[in-house]
């Protein structure tokens, strides 16, 4: 394999987990494995001393990461106990919940 991609090597870290790296005398870069998409993309950056293109984020509106109180409360306005409140106590409930999502956790 590193004959086909000369500076490349591996190494397992601290961890165990096997990592690849493109290596010179100038740097070092992290690189995906070779049987990984971008690789090949990668590697021809660090060849070239180029940054490799990350990936682009794209938001989603009203989505929430798993574990916070957004994906909680998404989760709670699907449940069976949610939807048999009358429609005055879950328009009051949503308002204290949305409310409570705006809240700052660190002061300004």
């Amino acid at each position: 394999m590193t004959d086909k991609y000369p500076g490349l090597s591996s190494y397992t870290d601290r961890h165990g987990k096997v990592r690849w790296r493109y290596r010179t005398k100038e740097r070092v870069v992290s690189l995906p494995a070779p049987n990984q998409p971008g690789f090949k993309e990668a590697y021809q950056a660090a060849v070239e001393g180029r940054k490799a293109p990350k990936a682009l984020v794209v938001r989603m509106p009203g989505a929430a990461l798993p574990g916070t109180f957004g994906a909680a409360t998404q989760r709670l306005k699907v449940s069976v106990k949610w939807l048999a409140h009358d429609e005055a106590t879950r328009r009051k409930n949503t308002r204290l919940i949305d409310e409570f999502l705006d809240l700052r956790v660190v002061p300004d």
